[in-house]
């Protein structure tokens, strides 16, 4: 999880662990933005939902970060099938998601 992102950059990058925290804390304030969105949507609005998890997908595909390109899949896919409570819990993982990348 936390780790694999600091392996993309470090392994996959190229770059020190101490050139990757700068990389990690932009990647942390990228992630906030979008889980601010996330929050602010509506767990029935399908448009704003995919549009914000095509940006989380995209984005964490970018970093390595697996679980969240995962979680952000199953929330789209939820978010098209105008699955409401699958919404709600797709949210709630990347939201539980944030928290661990960021404790």
């Amino acid at each position: 999880m936390k780790q694999d992102v600091f392996d993309f950059f470090t392994n996959g990058l190229g770059l020190s662990m101490e050139d990757a925290q700068p990389l990690y804390e932009t990647f942390l304030e990228s992630f906030g933005e979008m889980v601010a969105a996330l929050r602010a949507a509506s767990p029935d609005d399908e448009m704003e939902l995919r549009r914000i998890t095509h940006s989380i997908i995209g984005f964490s595909q970018n970093v390595g970060a697996s679980d969240l390109f995962e979680a952000a899949k199953t929330l789209n896919a939820c978010a098209k099938a105008h699955d409401v409570p699958g919404a709600v819990d797709g949210a709630s993982k990347i939201f539980a998601l944030f928290d661990h990348y960021a404790g």
